[in-house]
Parts: structure tokens; C-alpha cells; sequence
């Protein structure tokens, strides 16, 4: 059954996949397959089976859509979509996961015309940084984080999908060519960008989290220009507004996070989703989270500087060291 053709579809919405699945319905197409909303037969289910479009039938296409199933079968977070079963039908490849019945992170935003609330847009962003970090810990890079391909569903809970493009670090089969960039350019790293192509890692998701994180607050995207040369102009040189001159209402602290996670230095950027995880969990909590300059470090690398004895023992030095020479030259202006 040629899944990618409507009409094709339509003359065999009743027919079952592989003897099992059965067609309800096409809910959704993405860069490299269709979705469709099937029943289960053996387990009496509703899932969502994604199979390869006929336009992207090619071989490396072919190769990078049973990467996609073999990354998310890695990976069990509850943030993150799960993979139930995968196979063959009539040589189109599909795989079958979770049927979230909520909407994308991009169509709730649209939606909602007044904005989110600060501390649900924090959380929300805490539970995919949580769910990023735990991917890239098992080295996988998403590459494609994007408020379409993150679903919230009935419960509020935020689900990271769509790994067609993520980079397998240690993969035995290179799938992407020498100068490639992947990904859509208005959440792509400004080092990406600029063509360090080979230089992707973990700070290439953090930099996506702070661009989604400040279009939830702005309801603005920085980047957005008339062409893609404009596009990557903005990415690269652009001065980014403030999320306060967008919206007054932002809390400060939520503002700096966010600016730090879309630092353009990767020095100056959070090194992890980890530590951006934890900052915006500590605005959460109420505390004050300063953004002086590019050289910020991020509360939870700070603490665990501290958390060392020997950044300890400097710390306490340096302080005695300075007392007394203030001390010292007190006395002497006393004593004169």
C-alpha cells in the first residue's frame, strides 16, 4: 500500500498492516513519513504508526527512517515518545509509538493569543530539557527541536518526537554528508550555522530549548527573516531583543535563563540541558537567577564548584587574604 499517496490511502483505509494494525486514519506528515492513527487488533490499542513517505523512498532516506526507529527504542523517558513495534508492509517501512491525543507545543502557542503564564512556561521547558538531557547522556543529539515536534497532551505533560534527524554519536553508518545542515534554521545553532558542521553536540539542543523557550515568551521568533540568507544573517550577527521589550511582563530571572540557553558563544551558552533543567527549576523555587554578562555560569555548575573541596579551601584563602590586607591597610591610615 503506497501510504504516501491521499488517494491510495483512501482505497485502503480498511485494509490492516501487516495483519495487525487497522487504519483509522492519516493525522499528520512530517520531513520524512506519514502518520496514521491505527487500532492494534492484538492488543486492543490505539497507536500512532509512522511509515516512509513515497518521496523519500530513496536509500539513505530509507536508512536514516530505521535509524529514527532504532534511536527512540533506546530511549525511556517519560518525556520522551515510545516506540512499540516496527516493520515492513508491502516494502514501505513503518514503526508504530504513542498516540498523543494532545496538540504541538507550535499549535497550542498559536492558539493561546495572550501567552502562557511564566511558571507553566518554565515547567514545561524543565520537563524537555529533562527529557533532552537524558537523550543526549545515551549520545543521541535530536537536532530538530522545534515547538512542532514536541506534543503536549491531555495531562499538560510535554513529549519530545520526531528523531528522523538526530545524530547518533558512535552510529556505524554516517548518514549525513561532510557540510550537510539539518535540522530548520530559525532553532539551529549559530556555530551550526556558520558551517562547523562536525562540531554538533549537546550545546546544539540547549541553544534550540532557549530559541522555543523565548518564542513561548515573546510569542515571537528573532530570527524570522525575508530570505534564508537573511535568516542565517539574523542567526549570526543579528542583535536578539531582549524577551522583556517583547513582553514587561517576563520575570528577570526567566529572562536570563533564557538568554544564556541562546548564547551565540558555545563558552557562554549552558554547557548541558542538564544545567539549563536545573536553573529553571530553581526560578521555580523562587530564586534569583543573574545574567551580568556572557561569562554567566548557570546555579548548578556554581554549586557544584562549591560542592569541591579544593574550590572550597581556595574560596575560604582568598577571602582571609583579603580581610587581612584591608585590615592591614585600615590600621596603617589609623595609625598615620
Amino acid at each position: 500500500m503506497p501510504y504516501g499517496q491521499e488517494d491510495s490511502y483512501q482505497q485502503n483505509k480498511a485494509q490492516d498492516v501487516g495483519g495487525r494494525y487497522k487504519i483509522i486514519q492519516k493525522i499528520g506528515r512530517g520531513g520524512m513519513g506519514t502518520v496514521y492513527r491505527v487500532y492494534d487488533k492484538l492488543l486492543s490499542r490505539e497507536l500512532a504508526l509512522k511509515v516512509l513517505s513515497d518521496d523519500q523512498f530513496g536509500k539513505e532516506e530509507r536508512l536514516r527512517f530505521q535509524r529514527e526507529a532504532a534511536t527512540i527504542a533506546k530511549l525511556r523517558h517519560e518525556h520522551i515518545i515510545r516506540l512499540y513495534d516496527c516493520g515492513e508492509y508491502n516494502g514501505y517501512p513503518y514503526f508504530t509509538m504513542d498516540l498523543i491525543e494532545g496538540e504541538n507545543l507550535f499549535e497550542m502557542c498559536k492558539k493561546k493569543k495572550r501567552g502562557f503564564p511564566a511558571k507553566y512556561i518554565a515547567e514545561i521547558m524543565a520537563q524537555v530539557a529533562d527529557a533532552v538531557h537524558y537523550a543526549n547522556e545515551q549520545g543521541i543529539i535530536h537536532r530538530d527541536l522545534k515547538p512542532d515536534n514536541i506534543m503536549i497532551d491531555p495531562t499538560g505533560k510535554p513529549v519530545v518526537m520526531d528523531f528522523g534527524l538526530a545524530k547518533v554519536q558512535h552510529a556505524e553508518t554516517k548518514l549525513t554528508c561532510d557540510g550537510t545542515m539539518l535540522g530548520t534554521l530559525i532553532y539551529i545553532a549559530p556555530e551550526y550555522v556558520s558551517g562547523k558542521v562536525k562540531d554538533v553536540d549537546a550545546q546544539n539542543d540547549v541553544y534550540a530549548i532557549g530559541v522555543i523557550l523565548y518564542e513561548m515568551l515573546t510569542r515571537y521568533n528573532p530570527f524570522h527573516g525575508r530570505t534564508h540568507t537573511d535568516t542565517m544573517d539574523k542567526i549570526l550577527f543579528g542583535k536578539v531583543p531582549k524577551p522583556s521589550k517583547k513582553n514587561p511582563r517576563i520575570p528577570k530571572s526567566l529572562e536570563n535563563i533564557c538568554l544564556k540557553a541562546m548564547e551565540r558563544s558555545k563558552k557562554s551558552r549552558y554547557a548541558s540541558a542538564y544545567d539549563l533543567k536545573k536553573d529553571l527549576e530553581a526560578f521555580l523555587r523562587g530564586k534569583k537567577i543573574v545574567y551580568k554578562n556572557s561569562s554567566l555560569p548557570s546555579l548548578s555548575s556554581l554549586s557544584q564548584q562549591f560542592q569541591n573541596p579544593k574550590v572550597v579551601m581556595m574560596a575560604l584563602i582568598t577571602t582571609i587574604f583579603i580581610i587581612i590586607t584591608i585590615t592591614l591597610v585600615l590600621l596603617l591610615v589609623y595609625a598615620r
